[in-house]
């Protein structure tokens, strides 16, 4: 059986699907499954973060989980985007950067009155989450401590934001999955 004879295994109900509980772009399901080699063991233990995260919320049940597995980035919240997600939690596409704002164009939306239309960003790079604010009128606070508009924040597990009066709590989850390496082409030299 070569490599392209391999079909992934899935899913034979919703329960044993880890996306069920998250509205996912395709793109991120698609991408988080080649990431873990079409293994859905895998894919579960990636996930898992996300289906306890409303157990780890110790000051607000608002929430901003973060995702790496080394190729796939993305975000999960249950924050409000629109009327019809009330209460939902669900990812934003993959990326190495997020504006958070009221604005539909944002990769964030979140409808609050006092954050602005775009008021912060969250992104990846190296390894490392981090949060700045873009400028906005009533800030973005990080642990009760305001950040300058431009200034970069090292975001951490459990740390508590405040984007103009909305508190949210960020939570990261990182598992570095090494995508399954490419078998040789016939009679290609492997030295």
């Amino acid at each position: 059986m070569s490599n392209l004879d391999v079909q992934p295994s899935w899913p034979s109900s919703s329960t044993d699907w880890p996306f069920s509980v998250v509205e996912c772009p395709p793109s991120v399901s698609c991408s988080l499954i080649a990431d873990c080699g079409y293994n859905l063991d895998k894919v579960k233990t990636v996930m898992q973060p996300v289906l306890k995260v409303r157990e780890r919320c110790q000051v607000t049940s608002n929430y901003i989980q973060a995702i790496a597995t080394g190729r796939t980035n993305f975000l999960v919240t249950n924050l409000v985007a629109s009327a019809e997600r009330v209460g939902e939690a669900w990812a934003t596409a993959i990326a190495s950067s997020w504006l958070v704002g009221r604005h539909s164009s944002c990769a964030l939306p979140i409808l609050h009155l006092s954050i602005s239309r775009h008021h912060a960003v969250i992104g990846h790079h190296s390894g490392q989450f981090y949060l700045a604010d873009v400028g906005s009128s009533n800030g973005t606070w990080i642990n009760g401590q305001r950040l300058g508009a431009g200034d970069r924040y090292d975001l951490h597990d459990g740390d508590v934001i405040r984007f103009g009066s909305l508190l949210v709590e960020f939570f990261m989850a990182s598992h570095m999955i090494v995508p399954p390496t490419r078998m040789p082409y016939a009679g290609e030299d492997t030295l």
